[in-house]
Parts: C-alpha cells; sequence; structure tokens
C-alpha cells in the first residue's frame, strides 16, 4: 500500500507556548475539537503521552491508541492500534514562533486499502480543517474549564445500571425532564441521542449527543449546546461496590468567557451545577428507584 499524506498549516495570534498546552492537553479536546468524543490518557510523563480517542469520521465513530512524543516546539504521534480501515498513521504538529503569533502545522502519513483511501482523505482533511479553526476560534479566548462529577450508590448490578444509561430511547417514561429521545445507532457500542428537555424553569431545549460504550462507561459529547457554552462532554461510570454499584456521572464543560465573567468563582460552578448537574441527578436517582424497586 503507498504512502498518503497531507498537510494542513494556520497562522495564529497566540503565543506558541499557548497552542502546544492547548495541543498537549488531549483530555481537554472533547469541547475543543468538534469531532473529537473522548479521551482517555492512559499514560503521560515529560517525554509523552499514550492515549485512547474516540472521534468522528464522518458519519461513523472510530477508536484508536496513539503514542506521542514532545519535543521542541513538536508533537509527533503515531497510531499503536490505528481504527479500520487504517493500516498506519503517523504524524505530528508543529508549533513555531511567527510575527503575528504562532504558525502550526499540523502533517499526516497513513496507509490503507485501496478501496478506503477516498474515505480516509476525506476524514483527515475534514477533522484536520475543523482541529485547526478551532484551535484559531478558542485558543487565548478566555474560555474557562469546569470539571465536576457526582455519585450515587445503587443496589444492582453494573450491568443493569449501565443497560438503563444506555437505552435513552426509554428515558421518557423514566426521567420527568425528558420529554421524547430519539436513537440513531451508530455500532454496536455507538449512537446518537436528541432528546427534548426541561430544566428547572421549565424552558424546554433540545440536545443532542454522541455517545460510547467503552468497559463500565457510557462516554458522551453534547453537538448541541446552550449558547454560554463553547462545549460540554462527560461520562457515566459505573463501577461494583459493596452494597452493589457506584454510579457516577462525570461533566467536563467549557464556558465561553464573557458568561465566565459574569459568574467569578465559585459562582460559576454552582450554576453549572443547579442546571447540568441537576438533570444528571435526577437521573442517576430515578434509575436507583427504578431498579431498586424491582420494576
Amino acid at each position: 500500500m503507498p504512502v498518503e499524506t497531507a498537510t494542513h498549516e494556520i497562522v495564529l495570534p497566540q503565543a506558541p507556548v499557548d497552542v502546544v498546552d492547548a495541543l498537549v492537553h488531549a483530555e481537554h479536546w472533547p469541547v475543543r475539537f468538534p469531532p473529537t468524543i473522548a479521551v482517555d490518557v492512559l499514560s503521560r510523563d515529560e517525554s509523552g503521552d499514550r492515549l485512547r480517542i474516540w472521534a468522528l469520521a464522518g458519519e461513523s465513530v472510530r477508536s484508536w491508541e496513539t503514542t506521542r512524543r514532545y519535543g521542541s516546539g513538536t508533537i509527533g504521534f503515531e497510531q499503536s492500534r490505528p481504527a479500520a480501515p487504517l493500516s498506519t498513521m503517523r504524524g505530528d504538529w508543529t508549533i513555531a514562533a511567527a510575527e503575528d503569533g504562532a504558525h502550526v502545522v499540523l502533517r499526516h502519513a497513513w496507509e490503507a486499502p485501496e478501496s478506503s483511501v477516498e474515505f480516509v482523505r476525506a476524514a483527515v482533511e475534514e477533522n484536520s480543517t475543523r482541529e485547526l479553526r478551532s484551535l484559531a476560534e478558542t485558543t487565548g479566548r478566555g474560555d474557562v474549564l469546569v470539571r465536576f462529577d457526582d455519585s450515587i450508590v445503587i443496589a444492582a448490578a453494573p450491568a443493569h445500571v449501565l443497560e438503563l444509561i444506555w437505552a435513552g430511547e426509554d428515558w421518557p417514561q423514566l426521567l420527568p425532564h425528558v420529554l421524547s429521545s430519539t436513537v440513531r445507532p451508530l455500532g454496536d457500542d455507538e449512537q446518537e441521542l436528541t432528546m427534548e428537555i426541561t430544566d428547572g424553569s421549565g424552558a424546554r431545549h433540545t440536545t443532542r449527543s454522541i455517545r460510547v460504550r467503552s468497559d463500565s462507561r457510557v462516554l458522551y459529547k453534547q453537538i448541541d449546546f446552550p449558547p454560554q457554552l463553547a462545549g460540554h462532554a462527560g461520562a457515566w461510570v459505573a463501577t461494583s461496590t459493596g452494597p452493589g454499584t457506584r454510579l457516577t456521572s462525570t461533566h467536563l464543560v467549557s464556558v465561553r468567557a464573557e458568561t465566565a465573567r459574569a459568574l467569578p468563582g465559585s459562582r460559576l460552578e454552582s450554576a453549572l451545577r443547579d442546571t447540568i448537574g441537576r438533570n444528571s441527578q435526577l437521573t442517576m436517582a430515578r434509575i436507583k428507584a427504578r431498579l431498586e424497586s424491582g420494576r
């Protein structure tokens, strides 16, 4: 198979060190880069890291493991377990000082079967363009990242808890704040969940998320979100404990700078817990009641 290559570049008004920081912290990519759904940091030290990444490629979800090496103004990467249909994928980011800020170059080199060449070319082109555009829009803008979680213990097996989490089509019957829901399967362990929900004030909102099952978790990235936010991702994590299962809802929220300035300090997290966190807590309480009642 011949090696295909692609190069994308952009000049940003931010300092190179800020761009490098945004690229190194891949755990924030789900709320920074539109294609990225979730990232697990498997290991990290001063020389590099190893990541598992879930991302959209066209209308499908792909997952792979990649090893990255940090250099002076460079981040090299190579997929150790490439996502099908790739045989190999490697490349690098280079970040250099420019007169107006930072010159960023993203390079890819890959091998894939001839039948998949056009699909891979299109996916690399779309995702690279969107990632660079997102860097331009968000780096240095002053958005604030907030991470929080809530937990509950349920007297049921983790598999039964995760089954109710995954069955989003049944949520209108389970959850009073979900007025309607539609699930579109994207694979055996991937789905798109669209819901019409109400918040504490009674206002209605439509939300759309991409969700992935992985081990004892359901990972998700919200695609449609309120204009005050720049991104929202999270996970439902079910772990065995003495009485049954500890269900934890985690949230990573990127709040736009102007909204964050209006809610300084602890007021911002409190506001997020009162809105996003409230619905998650209600969901966990309803799942607990359903499973412990035996219905």
